[in-house]
């Protein structure tokens, strides 16, 4: 597949480096993100996609401000397109980009082999399951536009909902354009199970945290003192490129662009 990713500062620039020879160019305006990705990756960087420009898939990881108006009119013309979170600001956005079946969205941590092993642990023990509890931090960067939920939530919520196969029924939230608290009620054979979300862009050192707390127990997954072989965004390339996923659907991503709404 050769692909063109639209973005490729902060966290754009790791897509290019996880593609490889399949990055064929990079679309961003910033003459300093050209001069890097040109310098460390020998690839093209142009302000405009090129008219008549070949390409079979995009990586949209500009700011989530134009995730929409970028991926859209490349799923129109059949591309396959890995939209990062969150895939939109709205879930009607959102929605009609998961309509397509070519549409993947950017949820790294569905690819974590962690959170699959969350996944079969609630699967195992979810009679005993109290709650779940995640916390997320970061010095920045901040974002103009968004708040620190819709900017830091989407992973947690992404892992949740795969944890529980399932999305919330309720959504309470709190906070500010700062901090964040959301509670999301999750239902596993009609049992209620609560899951808290605390994200801050200055809540302290950098955090990345679930726990899963039991009557006489919990397990905690801290994503910082854990090393892997093959890094989860390596996992979901891999993917990308193959045309073919079992996870991180788009519907997947309109899903927790829902919640982020709902926490409005």
């Amino acid at each position: 597949m050769d692909v063109v990713v639209f973005g490729a500062g902060f966290w754009g620039k790791n897509y290019v480096r996880e593609l490889g020879q399949h990055c064929k160019l990079v679309v961003d305006p910033d003459p300093e993100v050209k001069d890097d990705i040109e310098g460390r990756f020998g690839v093209d960087v142009v302000s405009e996609l090129p008219t008549g420009f070949k390409f079979d898939g995009a990586v949209v990881a500009t700011p989530p401000l134009n995730h929409f108006r970028v991926a859209h009119p490349l799923l129109e013309q059949g591309k396959y397109v890995l939209v990062e979170k969150p895939m939109a600001l709205n879930y009607k956005q959102a929605a009609l980009l998961a309509s397509y079946p070519k549409c993947m969205a950017g949820l790294v941590y569905c690819y974590h082999p962690e959170v699959d092993a969350l996944r079969d642990l609630v699967l195992d023990r979810g009679d005993a399951v109290k709650h779940v509890f995640s916390r997320r931090t970061n010095d920045g960067p901040v974002r103009p536009y968004l708040n620190a939920g819709w900017d830091l939530a989407a992973h947690d919520i992404s892992i949740f909902n795969r944890m529980f196969r399932c999305q919330p029924k309720t959504v309470h939230s709190t906070g500010d354009r700062d901090v964040s608290v959301l509670q999301m009620d999750y239902y596993i054979d009609g049992t209620r199970i609560p899951a808290f979300c605390y994200v801050s862009w200055h809540g302290g050192p950098k955090t990345r945290r679930v726990e899963v707390v039991f009557e006489d127990d919990r397990h905690v997954f801290d994503d910082l003192q854990v090393v892997l072989e093959e890094p989860p965004l390596t996992r979901m390339v891999k993917a990308f490129l193959s045309g073919e996923w079992d996870r991180c659907t788009g519907q997947e991503g309109a899903e927790v662009v829902r919640v982020l709404e709902l926490a409005k």
